[in-house]
């Protein structure tokens, strides 16, 4: 499908061109959904991780503007965490017990100047069919409280709710309602206001995570949220099991800080989605602008 010769890895290797076709039978007005937030400065971000940009004028000798025209350029330097804003996690930004996708062990996918097995530039566009469960409207309200587990049974429910069936090869997005309180300017930073959402957040649990890998054969998942997975975990004692279940054990891409808030405002639940990133050689995270079109 993606016209390559690099070998693809995880679970999006299995999709093909009839995943494509019926992403894009689900597409039928041509509406495009962008949901992927700005990031800035100011964007929330794990402790450590930050963004800046800096533009300058470009110069050739002492000018600034060039020809009869004057023409002037200007050029930019991102310096940029990959864990900020809308991002995708790959397969060497987790370890579990020093050990990556494929049992590889860490010593041999890392470097001090980029991973040297599962950079993000190995990861291909993808483009499937995508279904967002919209779990505020499930329960009836705009915010899922801090540490709630979206169970397997909510995926159900929501689904029955929403008229949608997950299938073999699809991405899903889980709306939790987090990401539209933490862009109404609510501080979400270690040791500042708000910082306790980096120790509580609602997000899938290992269940559910389980539920649509194994039984619904998705590929992708992603929510509006920093983590994906609900924060403390169920799990007494584990940190971040859902990343370690999903990146290392099954070779599932995570999304994280998607914007959902137009879907659901729009009660948009099957799309034809589209994501892809840059060819960063080995990032281990990359930022991404997924797109969703109805």
């Amino acid at each position: 499908m993606h016209g390559v010769s690099e070998k693809i890895n995880g679970a999006i290797a299995k999709l093909t061109e009839a995943h494509v076709r019926k992403g894009l039978a689900a597409a039928k007005n041509g509406t495009i959904y962008s949901l992927a937030v700005v990031t800035s400065p100011e964007s929330h971000a794990y402790p450590g991780r930050d963004y800046q940009a800096l533009t300058v004028p470009i110069y050739v000798g002492d000018d600034k503007e060039y020809g009869t025209n004057k023409l002037g350029g200007i050029d930019d330097y991102i310096s940029l965490w990959c864990g900020v804003g809308t991002h995708m996690d790959g397969f060497g930004h987790v370890s579990v017990h020093g050990h990556h996708l494929d049992g590889k062990k860490t010593e041999d996918v890392i470097h001090a100047r980029g991973a040297k097995e599962f950079g993000v530039e190995t990861i291909p566009p993808i483009a499937s069919r995508g279904i967002m469960l919209d779990i505020c409207r499930l329960k009836g309200v705009a915010q899922l409280a801090a540490d709630y587990e979206v169970t397997r049974q909510d995926i159900d429910d929501a689904c029955t709710a929403q008229g949608v069936d997950i299938q073999d090869g699809d991405i899903v997005l889980i709306h939790t309602g987090l990401i539209t309180d933490i862009w109404n300017k609510r501080e979400y930073k270690a040791h500042g206001s708000g910082s306790e959402n980096l120790d509580s957040e609602s997000g899938i649990g290992l269940d559910a995570a389980k539920y649509l890998v194994e039984e619904k054969g998705v590929v992708a998942i992603g929510a509006d949220n920093w983590a994906l997975e609900v924060i403390p975990a169920p799990q007494a004692g584990e940190f971040l099991p859902v990343h370690g279940y999903l990146l290392v054990e099954k070779g599932v891409h995570i999304m994280e800080n998607v914007w959902t808030s137009d879907l659901a405002r729009d009660q948009v639940y099957e799309f034809f989605f589209v994501v892809a990133g840059p060819k960063w050689s080995g990032a281990v995270q990359m930022p991404i602008h997924p797109i969703a079109i109805i």
